[in-house]
């Protein structure tokens, strides 16, 4: 039979770490409870006024329920700056924009690309993709969201 041997500094390792994780359930716990006091105090201000308040923060739910046009025209007004495809595809995929859309190549993503350069949506010059200030389309990707920040 093999003896299991089990050191006491191994046992005191375990339990500082068994209080180190204690503690941050506790610092996580403050934090949801905060967020959820935070959504509740929206949720009363859109009941009372029935105005949703500026978002400052978008959410990879909320992103999916854009059309690709609109997704990528939201990635570039969030960007600030110009982005070439892939890094348009990489943010589209950190707002959690769902990648079965694009067809398996792509080739979606890039005929949308296309269309909204040459239909002046979005500015191209080089590689490089900007977006241009368009009310209409500020007015469409505004209120995404679910993460609500008042501002």
């Amino acid at each position: 039979m093999n003896d299991i041997i089990i050191s006491a500094e191994k046992i005191e390792n375990w339990k500082k770490e068994k209080i180190e994780l204690e503690a941050k359930i506790r610092e996580h716990q403050a934090k949801l409870e905060l967020t959820e006091k935070r959504l509740q105090a929206v949720a009363l201000f859109i009941e009372k006024t029935n105005e949703v308040p500026v978002l400052t923060e978008q959410t990879a739910s909320s992103i999916g329920n854009l059309s690709t046009t609109d997704a990528i025209v939201f990635v570039l007004r969030k960007s600030g700056t110009s982005l070439t495809a892939g890094e348009i595809r990489l943010a589209l995929g950190r707002e959690g924009y769902p990648k079965d859309r694009w067809g398996k190549t792509g080739g979606y993503f890039y005929a949308v690309l296309k269309r909204l350069a040459d239909h002046k949506k979005i500015a191209k010059r080089g590689d490089k993709y900007g977006a241009i200030p368009d009310e209409h389309a500020q007015a469409k990707t505004a209120n995404i969201g679910n993460d609500m920040s008042l501002q």
